[in-house]
């Protein structure tokens, strides 16, 4: 019987630290998703216009702009990569707990 009720209670921290990760990455994620959307339109549309771009010389203060959207991207994910990273460790260690 005691058997039993560690591996419930084993089972139960797994689910908490998989709630918990779904709630620290779920935001951020989001986030890093509208901004990967808000570069890849701001391309596309320096893209539709790409001959007057580089007619006026633009192409440089284009691509800075962009990358300010990109690294913004990157920024959130890295975020959430960290979060879930820390998050699963620990799930890893409960693992090896058992």
């Amino acid at each position: 019987p005691w058997l039993g009720s560690v591996a419930l209670a084993f089972v139960a921290i797994q689910l908490l630290l998989t709630y918990i990760t779904e709630r620290l990455t779920g935001a951020p994620l989001a986030q890093a998703s509208q901004e990967a959307n808000r570069a890849r339109s701001y391309a596309n549309a320096c893209l539709h216009n790409a001959e007057v771009v580089g007619a006026m010389g633009m192409a440089a203060r284009l691509h800075d702009r962009w990358m300010t959207f990109q690294n913004k991207h990157l920024a959130l994910q890295a975020g959430a990569s960290r979060q879930a990273g820390a998050t699963t460790a620990a799930g890893k260690f409960v693992q090896l707990l058992q």
